[in-house]
């Protein structure tokens, strides 16, 4: 009888200890799921502050390079501003620009262009309208690009 009792506490105990360690190794597995989560942030963060510190885009030349590449007029009147952003840790290059004359098709084969150059560049604005002066075709498109680049922090 003894051994009977005996083993029946002995397979609860067991049975305890077997519960405890599923929740142990559940919370384990779970930290090893944050664990991988938070090194591939550190390396996402890690990539993006390299990308950052080593961006030297100027956008004259880049939107020049993309409308030859995409086959339209270069376009006129760049403008260039700087903002810093994250307590100066990221500064915000915001540069304008006007092409004329040009189709919406040029401007899909432009916008193609830019971003197929994997540059750290964004379109922040586009705004256009027809031509203004007789006998003219097309529309003038103006586009404000963004990029960024590390700070001085």
């Amino acid at each position: 009888m003894f051994v009977v009792l005996g083993g029946t506490f002995a397979l609860k105990n067991i049975s305890k200890l077997n519960d405890k360690l599923e929740q142990q190794h559940a919370v384990l597995n779970e930290l090893l799921i944050q664990r991988e989560s938070i090194l591939a942030s550190k390396i996402e963060e890690e990539a993006l502050n390299d990308r950052l510190e080593n961006n030297d885009l100027r956008f004259a030349s880049f939107i020049e390079a993309q409308a030859q590449n995409a086959g339209i007029p270069e376009p006129q009147g760049f403008q260039e501003r700087e903002q810093p952003i994250a307590d100066g840790e990221i500064i915000a290059v915001e540069g304008s620009t006007t092409f004329s004359g040009i189709t919406i098709e040029d401007l899909d084969a432009f916008m193609q262009e830019v971003y197929e150059s994997r540059e750290l560049v964004y379109v922040q604005r586009i705004e256009f309208q027809p031509m203004r002066r007789r006998n003219t075709e097309g529309l003038q498109i103006e586009l404000t690009f963004v990029t960024f680049r590390a700070g001085d922090s």
